[in-house]
């Protein structure tokens, strides 16, 4: 073998050696790269979800204070709106028909389908159930129909004698 030989192969062994150094190298490069990647997602996902947590609570004590005062507010119309039902109903007086009051009396007749003029009754059985209930005063006849006198917001209503119910006051 010769010098040349000699000294080719000595640069193919340094190169090979420099080689494998250089891989191991980039491999343990690589390694350290991919643990930082690690660890660096693992703390953004943590601060992300501690962020979303902070503001779902937020959020959630927002809507819960939109909610009470919602409520609130929903609870101060009801109250306002019950007295002013409260006030019209103390003050309600049945309509008077003065034509069917004269006529009635003038040709003696107190009585309409079977109820008496004045006579308090109450509804049931009909096809509008939210009048079910109502109470109101006879105060003439329509036809087949008694006409009965309710307190606002309803008024006077034409309604058959079948829904009706005599009450005592």
């Amino acid at each position: 073998m010769s010098t040349v030989d000699h000294g080719v192969n000595a640069i193919e062994r340094w190169f090979d050696a420099f080689w494998r150094r250089g891989v191991k190298a980039f491999e343990q490069a690589a390694k350290r790269i991919e643990t930082a990647a690690a660890s660096w997602v693992g703390q953004a996902t943590e601060r992300i979800e501690t962020a979303a947590a902070s503001y779902v609570e937020q959020a959630t004590d927002r809507i819960a204070s939109h909610i009470e005062t919602a409520a609130s507010c929903v609870e101060q119309a009801v109250e306002h709106t019950v007295s002013h039902i409260e006030t019209a109903a103390s003050d309600w007086k049945p309509e008077t028909n003065q034509t069917t009051k004269s006529t009635t009396a003038s040709s003696g007749l107190d009585r309409v389908h079977g109820f008496a003029i004045g006579t308090p009754v109450v509804t049931h059985s009909l096809a509008t159930e939210t009048m079910n209930g109502s109470r109101g005063i006879v105060l003439s006849a329509q036809g087949d129909r008694v006409v009965v006198s309710f307190p606002p917001p309803i008024g006077s209503k034409s309604l058959k004698p079948s829904n009706l119910k005599a009450v005592d006051t």
